[in-house]
């Protein structure tokens, strides 16, 4: 199904490391239309597009400084941003306050 390649696909590929990852480049990728992926994330989901990329970028982020903390290093935050497929530190910064409910600096002290 559509949601299996989806999931597949963001898991192995992880095509929102790109930061410039548009809709039509992911259905092209499945193989669909932009309209089957968007109506597919909001019945499934209930999130837009960038919401479901920016969620994982999110957790590609929290995966990345949880590593870095356990090799007892502070991370640069600018630096997990641009790994994640944020183009700016602001957007990583708005994003994880939308999806962590908190700054990426306030996760890693967690």
């Amino acid at each position: 199904t559509l949601g299996e390649r989806l999931v597949r696909y963001f898991h192995t590929d992880k095509p929102y490391l790109r930061p410039r990852l548009i809709l039509e480049d992911l259905s092209k990728s499945l193989g669909t239309s932009k309209r089957s992926v968007a109506e597919y994330l909001h019945y499934s989901t209930g999130d837009t597009f960038y919401d479901y990329v920016n969620s994982e970028r999110i957790n590609e982020a929290c995966r990345i400084i949880d590593n870095i903390k356990q090799q007892g290093r502070k991370p640069a935050m600018a630096t997990v941003a641009t790994a994640c497929g944020f183009c700016s530190q602001a957007a990583f910064n708005q994003c994880s306050h939308q999806f962590a409910h908190m700054s990426p600096k306030a996760y890693y002290k967690l």
